[in-house]
């Protein structure tokens, strides 16, 4: 009886998948070993971060993937010890390696990717997700729409809220961060990243290394620069303008992973300066940590989900891809509507300890698919090659009518 329901639990599991649409065509496996050259292993959290809106809108970015020097600006901290960087050795490459066969069939947004791996090593498994994948593609367009209307929303009233037992705490400290840092001239501005470093330890001095790779760029074997003395315990640090004043890059937008030798918390401001009004327009960034990026097997239980965005003339979206691991990331980015349509699957390839961004994603890579206005919109953010490579992401949201942006993290769903 057992074998029986198997059988027919994998008849059925056939015929989903058979019809669901087929993705975009699997880009081959490059492998490539990035240079080893390091002190530390990329064992911890890395975090994600967004550039501004208007920042990379245009950037293409050139500047070379020179060492950077020690810092020209010293840091403001609260001890009378001056604020010192040196350099820190260039981070450890993780060699690509195949961790699995990377069948993937698309589907709705509860089924969308079935990886074919022992557990499901059947032959009858391995018929259907064949067939599914020879299935045709059909990419929802702007006419397609549901029969009927959706009801209005209505809402009643509920009993008083009461205790529900809470999930373990989260947080930003980790012990490698991850995040967006620009300084780069925007439309209404030059843009330019603060970033602020903390030590929560109550006994111990932290040792904090600094590594930045501007976007489309293998950042490998980069050097990084190291925060002398120490961050002493409960010590905080500011680093004004980073990219220009402690990294040398007068127009470079890319990504800044801060590590440490114990937990830290690390956020950011990116604003503009020297606009046409007074004043500055800017966008609050955390530390993403390298624990909440995702791996290809991870994309099994669920994908990475930035929500909340609106397409209308007023607002601009640009999203941002990040690969904090050695490895070369393929990650899928997918456009979804308010009830699961995938709209559009786009694919794009990031360098190791890199990002890209998507500038104005609703007329530019997902105008093809004719987005209606209005929303709420999301995206799906995966990894598409099992190569060990790891993703984070996030969305800049700005208001066109004021230059105001807002960041939106790349979240899981984990239970």
């Amino acid at each position: 009886m057992k074998k029986l329901t198997s059988t027919l639990a994998l008849v059925a599991l056939a015929t989903s998948l058979v019809a669901c649409s087929k993705p975009e065509e699997k880009k081959p496996e490059v492998k490539a070993e990035a240079p080893k050259v390091v002190e530390e292993t990329k064992t911890t959290s890395p975090s994600t971060a967004a550039a501004p809106a208007e920042t990379a809108a245009s950037a293409s970015t050139a500047a070379p993937a020179a060492a950077p020097a020690t810092a020209a600006a010293p840091a403001t901290k609260s001890v009378a010890a001056p604020l010192e960087l040196e350099n820190a050795p260039a981070r450890r490459g993780v060699s690509l390696f195949w961790a699995g066969t990377g069948w993937q069939v698309p589907c709705d947004d509860r089924l969308r990717r079935v990886v074919m791996t022992k557990r499901l090593g059947t032959p009858l498994a391995l018929l259907a997700l064949l067939a599914a994948a020879s299935a045709p593609a059909a990419e929802p367009t702007s006419s397609d729409s549901r029969t009927a209307p959706l009801a209005p929303r209505t809402f009643v009233s509920i009993a008083p809220r009461g205790d529900t037992g809470r999930t373990a705490l989260d947080s930003i400290v980790t012990t490698d961060a991850f995040l967006p840092a620009v300084h780069i001239n925007g439309a209404s501005g030059v843009y330019r990243t603060d970033v602020w470093i903390f030590n929560p330890d109550r006994d111990f001095k932290a040792v904090v290394d600094l590594y930045y790779t501007e976007a489309d760029r293998d950042g490998s074997a980069l050097p990084g620069i190291r925060i002398t003395p120490d961050l002493d315990p409960r010590e905080s640090v500011t680093l004004s303008d980073i990219v220009k004043d402690y990294f040398g890059k007068n127009s470079s937008y890319g990504l800044l992973e801060v590590r440490g030798s114990l937990p830290l918390i690390v956020t950011s401001n990116t604003f503009n300066v020297a606009g046409a009004v007074a004043g500055t327009y800017g966008q609050f960034s955390p530390g993403q940590a390298y624990r909440n990026a995702l791996g290809f097997d991870n994309s099994i239980f669920g994908d990475l989900y930035v929500t909340g965005l609106v397409n209308d003339p007023n607002h601009r979206t640009n999203a941002v891809v990040m690969n904090p691991s050695g490895a070369t990331l393929e990650a899928g980015v997918q456009l979804v509507d308010s009830v699961g349509n995938v709209y559009k699957t786009v694919v794009k390839v990031v360098p190791p300890y890199s990002m890209h961004q998507l500038n104005d994603i609703f007329y530019q890579d997902f105008a093809s698919s004719n987005p209606p206005q209005g929303g709420p919109w999301r995206l799906n953010v995966y990894v598409d090659l099992s190569n060990g490579a790891k993703v984070l992401c996030y969305a800049t949201v700005t208001d066109l009518r004021t230059g105001d942006p807002y960041l939106i993290p790349g979240q899981a769903a984990r239970p």
